[in-house]
Order: C-alpha cells, then sequence, then structure tokens
C-alpha cells in the first residue's frame, strides 16, 4: 500500500510546479489569505501580461495543486490561441451577467457554449498535466472527471440558455454538489457539455448555495 504524502512533500510539488509554470511564461500570484479573488477560486488574466491569480486560504494542499494546474492550462489555452481565451467574447459577456448587467438572449448563448467548451477543454488538459507530472497518486483522475462534470453542470446553471436566465451566481463551493448531481466519472460527449441544466441539478445547486449563504 502506497503511503499518502505528507504536507511537506505536498508543498514542494506545489511550488515545483509555480516555478515551472513562471518559466513558461505565465505569472503565479498565491494569496494565501484569500477564499476567493475577484470572486473565484482563482483565474487566468492576459493582461497587463499572463498571470494567474488563486485564492488559497483554507484550501487543502491537493486541491491548491489541483486549482494551479487548472489555471496554468487556461494560461496553455491563451499561448495556444484556442478559443476558451479568458479574453474572448464568452468569458467577457460571463463577466457582465455575473456583475448583473442584463445581456440578450443571444449573448446568452454564446456565453453558455464558448464557456462550457473553454473549460472543458481546460479539465483535459489539466488530466494531461497530472499524468505528466506523475500525480495520479496525489489526484485521483476519476474524481477530478466528475469535478470537471460537476463545474459543466454549474456552468450551464449559472448562464443559462437563449431560452432561459440562469443563476447569475458563480458558486465558489461546486464540488459539494458533485454527490446530489449523480454525475458521472467518465468524460461527457460535446452535445452534453453544452446541454441545459436540468431542473433536477438546477435544484441541487439552488440549494448548496442557499445553505452557504445561511452559514
Amino acid at each position: 500500500m502506497k503511503l499518502k504524502p505528507t504536507s511537506k512533500e505536498l508543498k514542494k510539488v506545489f511550488n515545483q510546479i509555480v516555478a515551472w509554470a513562471q518559466e513558461q511564461g505565465c505569472q503565479i500570484n498565491c494569496y494565501w489569505d484569500k477564499k476567493t479573488v475577484n470572486d473565484s477560486n482563482g483565474y487566468f488574466s492576459a493582461e497587463p501580461k499572463p498571470s494567474i491569480s488563486m485564492g488559497l486560504k483554507g484550501r487543502p494542499l491537493k486541491k491548491s495543486l489541483v486549482l494551479l494546474l487548472h489555471e496554468f492550462c487556461h494560461y496553455w489555452q491563451w499561448k495556444t490561441g484556442f478559443l476558451g481565451r479568458k479574453d474572448d467574447q464568452g468569458n467577457l459577456i460571463y463577466g457582465k451577467i455575473l456583475d448583473g448587467i442584463e445581456v440578450t438572449p443571444e449573448e446568452r448563448e454564446i456565453a453558455r457554449k464558448f464557456v462550457s467548451y473553454s473549460e472543458y477543454d481546460c479539465e483535459k488538459r489539466t488530466v494531461f498535466l497530472i499524468k505528466r507530472w506523475n500525480l495520479q497518486d496525489i489526484v485521483s483522475i476519476k474524481d477530478h472527471i466528475r469535478s470537471a462534470n460537476t463545474y459543466n453542470r454549474h456552468i450551464a446553471w449559472s448562464i443559462g440558455d437563449k431560452r432561459v436566465p440562469g443563476s447569475c451566481i458563480f458558486f465558489a463551493d461546486f464540488d459539494a454538489c458533485a454527490k446530489d448531481l449523480k454525475v458521472s466519472d467518465k468524460w461527457i460527449s460535446d452535445k452534453q457539455i453544452i446541454a441545459p441544466i436540468s431542473t433536477e441539478h438546477q435544484q441541487v445547486f439552488q440549494k448548496a448555495h442557499a445553505k452557504k449563504k445561511r452559514s
């Protein structure tokens, strides 16, 4: 039986990946005194220069490691010209939605598709890096895919679609909903990636968000 890595060992791996990411040309900003940054767990920005910012207060090192890899993959997308750059039209519209700015149904549809495809591509790249860094004993691939599928449903709940507005909420603790959503630990199809949120899944997120607000 393999022993679980110690906190010291995890921190060493985390710092190694931070150094590696910065060598690739992306500045890494770790905020150990904040749970979120700009209402997000973490984000990549291309302006004024490529950088990643993450809120890590109270976040287990294993989850911090996954967050770092995920955000680096957004940098990877940006560097290679993938459609899901953080300054693309879809993400800019999503930013308006989260800021409470009214958008058209057509704009919502653009945001839904761009962000959904972007994030799912990012999750697949993250798994690629988990394997490349040989981190499978630290990060379960199945658990990560389950988290990716949960995040995908969260995006559908948050943005909505051309017919129905979403919640306009970014729920940072979306992973807590995985069990109740009963999502798969297998990669879903392109059609499923942009499927509208179901009533059942919508209720799961609404209930979790309401509970979080009361606590």
